[in-house]
């Protein structure tokens, strides 16, 4: 139930008791309210009187663990608003018994997408909503708030590297939460808003070697930037990756898109709010970067899928997450979905794979694979992963380490169930 607040309190802008009503088991749509600043002036300097109220929503999916609590990853989407693509990243992180939250920035809105005008939703509005979605999910019953973590994609990626930002936290969070941990990929870093202030909670910043829209480059350079003064970040680039490596779609060439990078990076310092443009060290007038940026800015640039590139971030994103949460060891469910059973033979070869009865979509098949997994081999390391179809059936092979560090390769068929969520 949506509860408004009466008033606006001085002392905080958590509006915790306007959000819905929350319970162990609630999940799906969450609407929370959140506001829009008119810039991120507006935001870092807490001029509230910019502050448009909004509400907001995001999709909360809890893994199938019986853990008490559950360490979530708030999902932060691109300039083409929700793709299909997102659900990957739920899945990806779902089955390593991570909560996930995607956020839907532009359709609280009223916008579509901002590929071709990014002015439509002003971008203090995206990192609004990803605090404000951190505050909602601490006060979740089955999430843990002391390992909540952020990703963020193209645009959403550049929010993963700006709430790492203490004076931009702290203008809307006023407590110490704050985010466990930050995956920006293929993120917006042309445009940056910087502060020596960083909570050094760790980073991975996931670039592609092919992106001509934000480019790999500049990302590796703020990345640097955040290591030089405490926080722990690592870079991965990915070979032949143009941007939207993940997305559901080719490669292809959008005429539209505007992009920033022949401007080079300009940093706005948050104490002073001063504006420089890196490459040649001019100070930028406020009043003047619509001028500045109609003398430089591009149209059209290339996004599409790379299936190499995305299996690898998968593995990376969940390698560095199973670490920050979990200190590297996978958390399985202790049993399997209700009314899963498991037939067939002991996984040693396809030829004798277990077979996943009664699964209604790829969540009840990670689930009761890692159920499997736990009870016959306690103690196990997940290594590696494929699929495949055989004779008209759908198999994955999963290969772990036993407790006794043995490698091992056990095959599931996953027919039933297969391609539904």
């Amino acid at each position: 139930m949506i509860r408004r607040l009466l008033l606006l309190l001085a002392a905080t802008i958590s509006l915790a008791g306007s959000a819905q009503e929350l319970k162990p088991d609630t999940q799906g749509r969450i609407d929370f309210a959140s506001f829009t600043p008119k810039t991120m002036f507006d935001l870092a300097r807490e001029r509230r009187a910019n502050w448009t109220e909004q509400s907001s929503w995001g999709h909360l999916t809890l893994p199938k663990v019986a853990s008490d609590k559950v360490p979530a990853i708030v999902l932060m989407h691109n300039s083409g608003g929700v793709e299909r693509g997102m659900s990957q990243w739920v899945d990806a992180f779902n089955e390593m018994g991570v909560a996930t939250f995607v956020v839907h920035v532009f359709e609280s809105r009223g916008v579509t997408r901002t590929a071709e005008n990014q002015a439509l939703v002003p971008y203090s509005a995206d990192l609004m909503d990803a605090f404000q979605a951190l505050m909602l999910l601490a006060r979740h019953p089955r999430i843990d708030a002391s390992r909540i973590g952020i990703m963020g994609f193209s645009r959403g990626g550049s929010v993963a590297f700006q709430a790492a930002i203490e004076p931009l936290r702290r203008a809307v969070v006023k407590s110490d939460l704050r985010f466990a941990l930050h995956i920006p990929m293929y993120a917006g870093c042309n445009q940056i808003y910087w502060s020596p202030q960083v909570t050094k909670t760790p980073m991975l910043n996931l670039v592609g070697a092919e992106d001509d829209y934000t480019t790999a480059e500049p990302c590796e350079r703020l990345a640097k930037r955040y290591a030089d003064v405490g926080a722990p970040i690592r870079s991965i680039k990915y070979a032949g990756a143009h941007h939207s490596w993940d997305g559901m779609y080719e490669v292809f060439f959008l005429p539209n898109a505007t992009s920033g990078v022949p401007c080079g990076v300009l940093r706005w310092d948050i104490e002073p709010w001063k504006i420089t443009a890196e490459r040649t060290g001019e100070t930028v007038d406020p009043a003047k970067l619509t001028e500045f940026f109609q003398g430089c800015m591009k149209r059209g640039v290339h996004a599409g899928r790379n299936e190499a590139a995305f299996r690898q971030s998968r593995k990376d994103a969940q390698a560095f997450a199973r670490e920050v949460f979990f200190g590297g060891q996978p958390q399985p469910p202790t049993a399997a979905p209700k009314g899963v059973e498991f037939v067939g033979g002991d996984g040693n070869g396809c030829e004798r794979a277990v077979v996943i009865r009664g699964s209604k979509g790829s969540r009840d098949i990670v689930a009761s694979e890692m159920a499997y997994l736990k009870t016959r081999y306690p103690g196990y390391k997940f290594r590696d992963n494929s699929v495949a179809t055989k004779g008209g059936r759908s198999f994955e092979e999963i290969v772990i380490e036993t407790e006794a560090g043995e490698k091992k390769t056990v095959c599931f068929d996953i027919t039933e169930g297969f391609g539904n969520l």
